[in-house]
């Protein structure tokens, strides 16, 4: 049986939690060296300077808006899956993430 974190608990996990990770994310839209990438919960720019021949649709490992290798899909599912089992709020702005995590959720 799991009991409620203590309020040191729960800030030591909020600190943890607030470690940015680098992400699988699709393409969406190209624009020169830049690309829209997303997920379920939001898009955002990316630099593609480190991946060639980037297309719509590719899944790219991202981390603080660069793109850092072009992985298949199979790769991309695996890896968010994990990511969902580790921390339901891998995939949330930190923002919301923290705030779960403040009111116990």
């Amino acid at each position: 049986m799991s009991r409620p974190l203590r309020v040191y608990d729960r800030m030591k996990l909020i600190s943890l939690l607030s470690m940015c990770l680098a992400t699988p994310l699709q393409i969406k839209q190209i624009n020169k060296q830049t690309a829209t990438v997303g997920d379920a919960q939001h898009t955002h720019e990316v630099d593609l300077s480190l991946i060639e021949n980037a297309q719509i649709g590719d899944w790219l490992i991202c981390h603080a808006n660069l793109a850092l290798n072009k992985i298949n899909e199979q790769e991309a599912q695996e890896i968010l899956q994990l990511q969902q089992r580790v921390s339901p709020c891998c995939g949330l702005h930190t923002a919301q993430c923290t705030e779960q995590v403040r009111q116990g959720s």
